[in-house]
């Protein structure tokens, strides 16, 4: 797949839209500076995750930051005093 920076600079629009706080409690810890420093790859991997998920899934952009995030940082866990109260 050929990388299009546009879908770079979407993703990091995203990133500092949305703040640290959608980076909390993955399996992987890293901050958004981690990212924009791309520290181990890691903008890259998430770049081409969110520019895949556009282009071969056909997601709108706010599902594809999200599912970037999961797929390169793994899911947010959901705290268990929250879990409990989910129905």
């Amino acid at each position: 797949m050929i990388m299009y920076d546009s879908y770079k600079s979407d993703f990091l629009e995203h990133l500092e839209q949305k703040g640290d706080h959608i980076l909390e409690r993955r399996k992987t810890s890293v901050s958004a500076k981690d990212i924009r420093d791309n520290k181990d790859n890691i903008l890259e991997q998430l770049w081409h995750e969110y520019q895949k998920a556009i282009t071969e899934y056909d997601c709108d952009e706010n599902y594809s930051f999200r599912f970037a995030l999961d797929e390169v940082l793994g899911p947010q866990r959901v705290p268990a005093k929250q879990a409990a109260q989910v129905p």
